[in-house]
């Protein structure tokens, strides 16, 4: 029980929960729908997947990512889906903000540009939120709050991911620069 991403995740909302000044009658119930559709999200991730590889294989603002194979991309995408609920609660700022500068620098080293990195994180975005609009898990008007709340939750998850990310992509432009201009900007 202890090491459990889901219990870790009920755990920190709660926390998250009191500090954001939620109503604490909602928290409970905030917490069990935002764990269940975690939950969901993680255990249907390889369905979830597919339709987000075929959006980022054939999109024409991702044309980068159109000649990587849908494997690769597969398991990019379902690596993010899986592992949700981690990056929503155990992962630290420090270690989100880690992981999106070397996946921006090693984007940039592959030659993709900015622009198709960060509109690649909208569409896995989107359809996530997708999946949750279509989960079917709420039934009243105090469901369609806590549904609401984890999207708050995610849409600042990444928000977070895309500023870190563009962030790297800075950093990584800065180290190609020739000596010259980096002294010169000082």
């Amino acid at each position: 029980e202890r090491g459990c991403p889901k219990l870790k995740f009920v755990q920190s909302f709660g926390s998250m929960a009191k500090t954001d000044h939620f109503d604490t009658r909602l928290e409970s119930n905030v917490m069990l729908l935002s764990s269940r559709l975690v939950g969901m999200i993680e255990e249907h991730s390889s369905k979830l997947t597919p339709a987000a590889v075929e959006d980022l294989w054939t999109n024409p603002k991702t044309p980068s990512y159109h000649s990587l194979s849908k494997e690769t991309l597969n398991d990019r995408v379902f690596d993010a889906y899986r592992n949700l609920g981690q990056w929503l609660t155990v992962f630290s700022d420090d270690r989100i903000e880690s992981a999106y500068l070397l996946l921006a620098m090693k984007r940039r080293e592959e030659g993709v540009p900015l622009s198709e990195m960060v509109y690649a994180s909208i569409l896995i975005k989107y359809h996530l939120r997708k999946y949750i609009n279509a989960s079917g898990l709420t039934n009243s008007a105090e469901d369609l709050y806590q549904e609401q709340e984890l999207q708050h939750l995610l849409g600042r998850f990444f928000d977070q991911c895309i500023y870190y990310a563009v962030k790297g992509y800075e950093e990584a432009v800065r180290r190609e620069a020739p000596e010259e201009t980096r002294v010169a900007r000082i």
